[in-house]
């Protein structure tokens, strides 16, 4: 209701005594009017017009209900929260309209906020959508101490960033980041299970910042040790090797050779609760008797670990 004074020639008239005002349409942003009725000793009416101006929003605080998100393949539109200075929300579709762009595959999306009604003004707002996670990984020991881990590959992943840990920690330890579908990782713990994490990001081609994914894929894997309290005894005529059983194998060799410091693997067996073999041997022979444990790869190769100190018996 802007202010205004009625004048008949240089006399000032007075307002309820002289004339009255009504306003209309000024609420909200436009074009507003004021009509003057005169009373008493004047008749008639005047209108005049005046313009209410939208307010700036550009500078008003807007909030994206989330600024990272899954690839999924279908469009991706957080909803847009937005108030004034004094805590008052907007209202979508009445104060403002929002639209998405680049918001379907990988990347950086945009929120545009464009202002209406008492408002004007535009906004942008931008969110990340991640990389989903590989559908498979396995982690296999490439050496007794080594893992080999491996992945399938993501759409829209700019590459990968692996992680592992020791399977009773809490914390992962970045191993490094790649492009390609896997990742060596050596000088692991022997006898220790660790866990394996692949996390897809993202990464524009003109900077630095990798946007990893909300998600990701683990694989488990322990690696070999050392197999100790070997024990060879007579058995019907034969040796019977025992050792104590480790985790995370498929099954064992034993070694038997007329040398303390000689390697003549002569019987190589799987069995993952195994703790012993019966193996032949020539009487009155002195040999050395060792054991290490393997554990079979997807592909069939074997992987062995360290071999135990050696055993000497002579079978009578």
């Amino acid at each position: 209701k802007p202010e205004f004074t009625v004048y008949d020639g240089t006399t000032k008239l007075i307002l309820g005594t002289d004339y009255e005002v009504t306003y209309s349409n000024n609420i909200n942003a436009g074009t507003a009017s004021v009509e003057v009725t005169f009373k008493g000793n004047y008749t008639g009416t005047i209108t005049k017009t005046f313009k209410i101006n939208a307010i700036d929003a550009s500078k008003y605080t807007a909030k994206l209900s989330f600024t990272k998100t899954t690839h999924s393949g279908s469009a991706k539109k957080p909803t847009v929260t937005i108030t004034d200075p004094n805590g008052k929300k907007l209202v979508s579709g009445t104060d403002y309209t929002v639209t998405y762009t680049n918001n379907i595959k990988v990347g950086i999306a945009t929120a545009t906020i464009t202002y209406k009604g008492n408002y004007k003004g535009t906004k942008k707002l931008t969110f990340t959508i991640t990389p989903k996670a590989p559908a498979t990984a396995k982690a296999e020991l490439s050496a007794s101490n080594a893992v080999t881990f491996k992945w399938d590959k993501v759409v829209g992943a700019s590459g990968y960033n692996v992680y592992y840990k020791k399977a009773n920690a809490t914390t992962y330890k970045l191993a490094g980041s790649t492009t390609k579908l896997s990742y060596k990782v050596a000088n692991l713990a022997a006898g220790t299970k660790y866990t394996f994490k692949v996390v897809p990001y993202y990464k524009t081609a003109n900077s630095t910042t990798k946007y990893e994914g909300l998600v990701f894929k683990t694989a488990n894997v322990t690696t070999l040790k050392k197999v100790v309290g070997v024990k060879v005894t007579k058995s019907s005529g034969k040796v019977k090797v025992s050792f104590t059983n480790i985790a995370g194998e498929s099954g064992y060799q034993i070694s038997k050779s007329t040398s303390k410091t000689g390697t003549n693997p002569v019987s190589t067996f799987a069995g993952v609760n195994a703790t012993n073999k019966v193996i032949t041997a020539t009487k009155n022979k002195v040999y050395y008797y060792k054991v290490r444990a393997y554990t079979t790869r997807t592909d069939g190769t074997k992987v062995f670990g360290a071999w135990s100190n050696p055993v000497k018996f002579t079978l009578k």
